[in-house]
């Protein structure tokens, strides 16, 4: 339990890291930045709390959002990604 808490707090300092070092400098267009660090959302066990769910969500979309320079963006977008994250996983589910 605490190995995977360190495993996923290290995804998500490499994946924001990545977000404010490369991926805030990509503009498709003039408009589009990829994100990336939704995909912290996506490696979360489906057994996960719903408050651990947006718990993570708020945290990382506000650390993204102080090094981005898009107040509460991100924190926002975050948390209803995180809100409906594990609808969509089960729905897409093929297992």
């Amino acid at each position: 339990m605490v190995q995977s808490f360190f495993k996923r707090l290290l995804w998500a300092f490499v994946l924001l890291a990545f977000q404010v070092l490369v991926f805030n400098h990509i503009h498709w267009f003039g408009y589009a930045t990829p994100i990336i660090y939704v995909y912290i959302l996506c490696i979360q066990p489906l057994n996960t709390s719903r408050y651990t769910w947006l718990l993570w969500g708020f945290v990382v979309g506000l650390v993204a959002d102080l090094f981005s320079e898009t107040p509460g963006l991100g924190a926002a977008s975050m948390t209803l990604t995180a809100m409906i994250a594990p609808l969509l996983i089960l729905m897409f589910n093929t297992n």
